[in-house]
């Protein structure tokens, strides 16, 4: 008879399979991929527990360096989030060695060998006195009965227990797309047969694939070879697909290429894409297009007529918001699209009949929308805690449930047969480092098994501020050689990203609190207790704060009648100053002596002169989603910049614009992806994995509800 513990081994309290390829705690079970699996037992096997990048591609990949190169960093990945998911620090059983590999930090203990030893004792004991064994077993039968009485009293106080349970059937998930890179944006027929999606592989362009869902083993068809192109849309009758073209500038266009004819054209431009997210659909007569396209500074959604080329626009947003992402209900007559707001994401239902609104839901970020089979019925991909979670409407009766928890989905599609969801799952971390600029030596690091985003360095503590999801909820965390603290997890605040001040000691960050509407300003010391709000006027919502060089100030953007404004509070006199009536996004002082900003929906960088009140477009290639990628440094500025291929770090000053480093493409992090750290060095947030692929999972009907 085999032992049930001769391939198994125990690490703390996870109990790890090696037969079932499963880790466990508990009742809790994970199974792990079979190539993740072989790179977790190289851990207990291996000497001194100790797996180096060499070995693991011999063993696993069987030197396959290119297979190699994105699965060993994606099997690490799996491993940790497994610990992590069953209540286990990650960090704390696996540490990084710097250009070596990895070393598992605990003994694991192999249950087989265990049991043998414990077998042979047993043995030599019995021998020693058939008394004494015969004491131990009535001892153990005594204890036994013990034991089963206490289990059915305990059994008996849990079905007297009132235990909810959600009254949803067991939802069945099947994987679409299985290519290497990133799957996204996926799109099905009306007839169920196709899936159009964006696939973008590493070195090259993203562009648009069709499968054959009944004919797994037919070839893909790819859609056409020119740059850039994404957010597939099927027309009603399926002889259509409308898509974007993005070129390398940034500059969008909407075209529709014909299944049949293979013919390809030119509908519209000045079009608003949205990475991850679906950004246009058809009317249900297929006579127009839906999609955002920006007008006069303002993001709204418009009807544009095929035929005629006429633009009706659907939506109306004010200054300092931004429409995207619609979707039309299957009657036409409701259209759910995305409002968002400094940062903040509002899901609204637009009556197309009377021109009312309905705000159904307020989150951190919303990803992804798509209507039932009926219009009454609409699903969300929300941020709630710090986790994506899809979300069913009753939009009649404004109320919802969550369906399923998919972590960092793009945006979702209803298969038009079935009424199942269709998604893109996301392979997603990120890592905080800090590196020097001449040298490109990693000078530290913030990882985990969790997402970690945005991190700014305190030469006065030493450490390193940052913003993680380690806790279940986006909070903010301070790590130094002493370990990490997460500062704000007593706090149920909706966070900005912080800034920190000159002198390292302070720093600023918006915040929304629980029950109320706006955002308010921050300044707090590196303890748990240290945060107080500034005496800005309540009608003034302030985004994306930064210091003055002195320390004196804190500059900050808000909505001010139709533009987003600069404004800077003075800490010392507790006054509030208008800087100028440029629109803004993000600004910066810099030790010129000048002001220099980013604005909402536009490339670029634009210099403020205070003493001529003089502007100019210093820089244009930051990208629009880069608006706070910058900072001053070495006489001039750091900014992001990217293409296809690659991200690029560059500095600008009076003597020139030149390359200081180049990564892979999406390898920076957006919005706030670099920061100034020491005189030599910076501060960036790197996207850990970059894989993507599609699944399709059964939707439950609102009848199911029990929210």
């Amino acid at each position: 008879m085999t032992n049930s513990n001769e391939n198994c081994y125990q690490l703390g309290e996870i109990i790890i399979d090696c037969n079932a390829l499963t880790l466990s705690r508990g009742e809790q079970s994970i199974k792990l991929p079979v190539k993740v699996f072989e790179f977790l037992k190289l851990f207990l096997t291996e000497p001194h527990h100790t797996v180096t990048r060499e070995r693991a591609i011999e063993v696993i990949w069987q030197g396959n360096e290119g297979v190699a190169k994105r699965g060993y960093i994606n099997a690490m990945w799996q491993i940790r989030k497994a610990f992590n998911d069953l209540g286990c620090d990650s960090d704390e059983l696996f540490k990084t060695l710097p250009k070596v590999g990895y070393v598992l930090q605990q003994m694991p203990i192999s249950l087989g060998q265990q049991a043998q030893i414990q077998n042979e004792q047993q043995q030599a004991h019995f021998s020693l006195s058939k008394r004494k064994a015969l004491a131990i077993l009535a001892t153990s039968i005594t204890l036994s009965l013990a034991i089963v009485w206490v289990f059915f009293e305990e059994l008996k106080s849990l079905t007297q227990k009132k235990v909810v349970v959600p009254q949803t059937q067991q939802s069945t998930i099947s994987k679409l797309t299985n290519f290497q890179g990133v799957e996204e944006q996926p799109t099905i027929s009306h007839d169920g047969k196709y899936l159009a999606f964006y696939w973008k592989q590493e070195g090259k362009k993203g562009q648009i694939y069709i499968k054959d869902l009944e004919n797994p083993d037919a070839s893909l068809r790819l859609l056409s070879v020119a740059t850039n192109e994404a957010s597939p849309a099927w027309s009603n009758n399926d002889q259509s697909i409308a898509y974007m073209r993005i070129d390398d500038a940034g500059h969008c266009q909407v075209r529709v290429y014909e299944i049949v004819t293979a013919q390809d054209k030119f509908i519209d431009d000045n079009c608003f894409y949205a990475p991850f997210r679906r950004s246009l659909t058809w009317s249900n007569d297929d006579t127009a297009l839906l999609y955002a396209k920006t007008v006069d500074g303002l993001t709204a959604i418009y009807s544009h007529n095929i035929e005629s080329g006429q633009d009706t626009q659907l939506t109306f947003p004010q200054s300092g918001e931004l429409d995207s992402s619609p979707e039309l209900s299957n009657t036409g007559e409701r259209l759910a699209f995305v409002r968002e707001k400094a940062r903040s994401a509002h899901l609204y239902i637009r009556s197309l009949a009377d021109n009312t609104e309905k705000l159904l839901q307020e989150s951190l970020s919303i990803t992804g929308l798509a209507f039932g089979l009926d219009s009454n019925t609409l699903y969300a991909s929300v941020t709630e805690n710090g986790q994506y979670v899809t979300r069913v409407f009753d939009i009649d009766n404004a109320t919802s449930f969550p369906i399923a928890r998919i972590e960092t989905p793009s945006n979702i599609n209803v298969n038009p047969v079935t009424g199942d969801l269709v998604y893109a799952k996301h392979l997603s971390n990120e890592l905080v480092v800090q590196r020097k600029f001449d040298s490109k030596e990693e000078l530290s690091r913030v990882i985990s098994s969790s997402r970690n985003l945005y991190g700014r360095y305190t030469a006065f503590h030493q450490g390193i501020l940052f913003i993680s999801n380690r806790d279940d909820s986006w909070d903010i965390w301070f790590k130094n050689n002493s370990g990490s603290t997460n500062l704000t997890k007593h706090l149920n605040y909706m966070w900005g990203i912080p800034s920190i001040s000159p002198g390292g000691d302070r720093f600023v960050v918006t915040a929304k609190l629980p029950n109320t509407d706006q955002f308010r300003l921050f300044i707090a010391n590196f303890s748990k207790d240290g945060f107080q709000p500034l005496a800005i006027p309540n009608d003034i919502e302030p985004e994306y704060p930064s210091w003055s060089r002195d320390g004196q100030s804190v500059f900050f953007t808000a909505k001010d009648q139709d533009i987003t404004a600069g404004f800077r509070f003075d800490l010392t006199t507790n006054t509030l100053t208008k800087v100028f009536d440029q629109s803004a996004h993000y600004i910066i002082e810099g030790g010129d002596g000048n002001l220099y900003f980013s604005k909402p929906q536009q490339k670029g960088v634009w210099r403020y002169n205070p003493r001529s009140q003089a502007v100019d477009k210093v820089i244009t290639q930051l990208a629009k989603q880069d608006f706070a990628s910058f900072f001053w440094q070495d006489n001039g500025l750091y900014y992001v910049s990217r293409d296809e291929q690659h991200d690029y770090i560059r500095h600008y000053s009076v003597d020139g614009d030149v390359l200081i480093d180049k990564y892979l493409g999406t390898s920076i992090r957006r919005f706030f992806g670099i920061a100034p750290a020491t005189d030599d060095s910076f501060m960036i947030t790197l996207s850990g994995i970059n894989d993507a692929d599609i699944y399709q999972i059964s939707a439950q009907p609102l009848n199911q509800a029990t929210h």
